[in-house]
């Protein structure tokens, strides 16, 4: 099993060209907005796969990702009431991102071979087969990140104290509607409160060399290496909150904060603290990314060459 992941490049296009060729069929046959959208993603994905143009590939997933508009929201909803709001269309959302992360496998393979480097670590070398990752030492994300992380931080803390306060004020609606949120509620605590405090702390140890590999406060895990995986996924999707926020306050511009459905100083902290938040995960979450990827090792055990 291990030998056919390493070989992901090989088949991943394959992969992705019938998941993309499968949300067309599926889109087209349902009745629902995303799932067109997500047809228009997947027969972009399909065409840029055909015509080996990467950047084809990549407008499909720009498409794809807007059919998953509002997957966080499902996946709050599901963590605090055991259930989503609607189930279909949640499972659509999580289709629909396999797809899009099939194509983005697809891409950068496309890319990488179209400039000689290796499909699987980007490097300039042949492709060496399923070998070893070699992965880098772990390092202090640069200044400019960092200060994008720390303003993030600050942007999203007012919301965080804003949903302590609200939740407390509503708790009993919280307790009465059931789930983890109503177990959370019983101590005072509101769940997206938690959340967003966990989302300061991500930003934050993002940018520090011990999210990389374990420091010695955590037992059993100290001095391991880290899952790239582990803080890249809630980072990528702590990025979706950007157009949530950026689409709120051109909402505030237009209709005022009269309009908006939560009360007090939720509302404005929540489009604030969305619109920075999610720019600085953005920001912090390409920059691990890119200071984290691993380069293929030779068959003697040296990291392969640039050329």
């Amino acid at each position: 099993m291990r030998r056919i992941w390493r070989s992901w490049p090989r088949w991943v296009g394959y992969a992705a060209g019938g998941f993309a060729a499968l949300a067309v069929v599926l889109g087209l046959a349902g009745a629902a907005v995303p799932g067109w959208v997500g047809a228009v993603g997947g027969a972009l994905g399909l065409a840029g796969l055909v015509l080996r143009r990467g950047w084809v590939v990549w407008a499909g997933v720009v498409v794809l990702a807007f059919s998953t508009f509002g997957l966080l929201q499902d996946l709050v909803t599901l963590l605090g009431l055991g259930r989503p709001d609607n189930w279909p269309g949640f499972l659509a959302k999580v289709a629909r991102v396999l797809v899009m992360l099939s194509l983005v496998g697809a891409a950068l393979v496309v890319g990488r071979r179209a400039r000689g480097a290796c499909g699987r670590c980007g490097y300039a070398h042949a492709d060496g087969g399923p070998v070893p990752l070699r992965f880098p030492e772990a390092t202090t994300a640069p200044k400019g990140v960092r200060w994008a992380a720390y303003v993030g931080a600050a942007f999203f803390l007012p919301y965080a104290g804003a949903k302590v306060a609200f939740g407390l004020e509503y708790r009993t609606g919280y307790i009465e509607g059931g789930g983890f949120m109503a177990v959370l509620a019983h101590f005072g605590v509101d769940l997206t409160a938690l959340l967003a405090l966990l989302g300061v702390f991500l930003l934050v140890a993002m940018t520090r060399p011990w999210s990389q590999v374990w420091p010695r406060w955590v037992p059993g895990l100290a001095g391991r290496r880290v899952p790239r995986w582990l803080p890249l996924v809630p980072a990528w999707l702590g990025a979706t909150l950007g157009p949530y926020g950026l689409f709120g306050v051109g909402y505030l511009l237009v209709f005022g904060l009269g309009a908006l459905p939560l009360p007090g100083f939720v509302g404005p902290a929540g489009i604030v603290g969305f619109a920075g938040a999610g720019l600085a995960f953005a920001v912090v979450a390409w920059d691990y990314q890119r200071r984290t990827r691993p380069r293929c090792l030779t068959a003697g055990g040296a990291a392969v060459p640039a050329r």
